[in-house]
């Protein structure tokens, strides 16, 4: 079922979630470019013969005529996502014979219609949106944004209903920057419009500098490591990190920043996921960037170690943390209380995994320890992501 349409003269999106799917879908064609983003869901999608099988996070694009038809493996795992059709001819006067045009209209038939999460990681990434911004240029744009986890959607009732703490996180930001950021996410999220979007966001490099005292750092603590790329970063960074303690519980992603540690002694690898207590919990074992608390609808599901902040680093004058763990910052805030009363380290916390994320996340530190100044920044995305409350007493 659609719940969200938008028609834009000759371009439409549309938002899509159907709880029990029916696998009932017909081979077929449009007359128009179709980009296709996967949310969730037990399916494959076959384009001309070719058999793609879907993860979250997938982006398909299909050119006209190009026969295709979704396969649902599974009626029992929820099914999301979101789609747009655009004229060819908009691809043609924006694009001429770019990259972007190379890439749908001469290739052949079936093939490389597929970008999965992981290919957003490099340049391919920055190509997109800067072909995206490109028919912004031209027309006016908007964009879906829904949260990485969770169900809840940012939608009029939800800002009404919230509005009070939405309002009360927004007057504890420290600068102008951070209150320009703030309420321009939030009016994209109430408009979907790219212009507005486009306004919020910094250079990486920039906002590194100017939020974090990097020269200052001995001890890190890199929550939701992935591979080790922040733990590189920070290294290359901070010329007197002597230890970068990095959790990840995803088992494949582990390895990776496992053979990274190895060969960095620096780098403290714990295959775990920072909660709020010791234990045990399910984690979805999809196997990509994204993994984090298993959720219905995840294809695979595995039990992981949990850990605290305060338990492994106990002994340890943190002065840095990193919080990118995939809708879970709430629980490993939780989960580091102690050692944030007691050492005062800045902290990086993700504030787009979850919708609440945004306002709850801000009012939870400054509750923790009121005298941290509060700054958000954003990174160059599309939709609202890689968006970043820094934390300081500096």
């Amino acid at each position: 079922m659609a719940l969200w349409v938008r028609q834009f003269g000759d371009i439409c999106c549309r938002y899509t979630r159907e709880e029990t799917p029916k696998n009932d879908c017909p081979m077929h064609t449009h007359d128009v470019m179709e980009i296709y983003y996967f949310l969730s869901g037990d399916c494959t999608y076959l384009i001309e013969g070719t058999a793609y099988r879907l993860k979250p996070h997938d982006l398909i694009i299909k050119r006209p005529l190009e026969a295709h038809k979704l396969i649902v493996n599974s009626t029992e795992v929820p099914y999301e996502r979101i789609g747009i059709t655009v004229p060819i001819e908009l691809f043609d006067t924006v694009c001429g014979d770019a990259q972007l045009t190379d890439a749908t209209m001469r290739r052949p038939l079936g093939t490389n219609n597929r970008f999965t999460a992981d290919d957003f990681g490099n340049t391919l990434c920055t190509d997109v949106m800067a072909q995206i911004v490109a028919v912004a240029a031209e027309c006016e744009t908007y964009v879906p944004d829904v949260p990485v986890r969770g169900e809840t959607l940012f939608c009029e009732e939800y800002y009404e209903e919230n509005r009070e703490d939405i309002e009360k996180a927004l007057s504890l930001l420290a600068d102008e920057r951070s209150r320009e950021v703030f309420s321009g996410v939030l009016e994209f999220r109430r408009t979907g419009r790219l212009d507005v979007l486009l306004q919020t966001a910094d250079t990486r490099a920039d906002v590194m500098q100017e939020m974090l005292h990097l020269d200052s750092y001995r001890v890190a603590v890199d929550l939701g490591a992935y591979d080790g790329d922040t733990a590189r970063e920070l290294i290359g960074l901070c010329p007197n990190i002597k230890k970068v303690i990095a959790f990840e519980p995803d088992r494949r992603n582990y390895r990776k920043l496992s053979a990274y540690a190895e060969s960095e002694p620096r780098v403290v690898a714990i295959n775990a996921a920072a909660w709020n207590e010791n234990g045990v919990i399910c984690f979805d074992d999809s196997g990509n960037r994204n993994a984090g608390l298993y959720e219905e609808g995840a294809k695979r599901r595995a039990e992981v170690k949990a850990l605290t902040v305060d338990g492994v680093c106990e002994n340890e004058a943190v002065d840095f943390i990193k919080y990118d763990v995939e809708g879970s910052e709430r629980e490993a805030i939780e989960g580091s209380a102690d050692t944030i009363r007691r050492h005062r380290p800045d902290l990086l916390i993700s504030l787009y995994h979850r919708t609440e994320d945004l306002h709850e996340l801000i009012l939870q530190i400054h509750e923790l320890c009121p005298e941290y100044k509060l700054y958000v920044r954003r990174y160059p995305y599309i939709p609202a992501w890689d968006l970043n409350l820094y934390a300081t007493v500096k």
